[in-house]
């Protein structure tokens, strides 16, 4: 890593297991490349879709080849109360509160939905490439990489979080949808 720019250092962090792509900056992606002989971008989605930020940062500008590991990314939108205020409310106000979260979600799913596709869409136009990652080579991947999931529950946890629970509860949650995932993070 010495020979690389200090800012193509902290990009390439990400990849290391104590470092999760989630708590980084989409910044380093759009800078770094113009620094290197850097052309595309590992990015782990879900679906179809890039995350949220790599067309407003206009990433593609500078890494134009983009490639969907399939690994999952996950998409932070939802309503909250702080539980003893939600649990004084009237029942009817609770169920009416349910019925509205659920709707919620299922907007904001299909919104995010609809965003990834045109993501996909911006990075074509602009002569960019999206290639989805083979079964193959998405399951070769997982098994070659250390669990990224580690140093985020050992920090998380030192912090007086349960972060093996939300995992798990996440993941679960994940399945309990049809969702599957290239390695079960959450039982190593």
């Amino acid at each position: 890593m010495s020979a690389v720019s200090p800012r193509v250092a902290a990009m390439l962090k990400m990849f290391e297991p104590t470092t999760l792509p989630i708590a980084m900056s989409v910044e380093p992606f759009r800078t770094a490349p113009t620094e290197t002989a850097t052309s595309g971008a590992l990015v782990p989605m879900l679906a179809l879709g890039l995350p949220s930020g790599a067309v407003p940062a206009r990433l593609y500008e500078v890494a134009p080849h983009f490639t969907q590991t399939g690994f999952g990314a996950m998409y932070a939108g939802g309503i909250s109360m702080h539980k003893p205020r939600h649990d004084a409310l009237a029942p009817e106000v609770r169920a009416a509160l349910k019925v509205a979260s659920d709707e919620y979600a299922s907007a904001y799913s299909k919104e995010q939905f609809v965003r990834a596709v045109a993501a996909a869409d911006t990075i074509r136009a602009s002569k960019g490439t999206v290639v989805a990652m083979s079964d193959g080579e998405r399951a070769r991947l997982a098994r070659a990489i250390e669990n990224p999931t580690r140093a985020w529950i050992d920090s998380a946890t030192r912090a007086g979080f349960p972060a093996r629970e939300v995992l798990k509860a996440y993941m679960d949650g994940v399945r309990r949808e049809g969702g599957r995932f290239a390695r079960d993070w959450d039982r190593e």
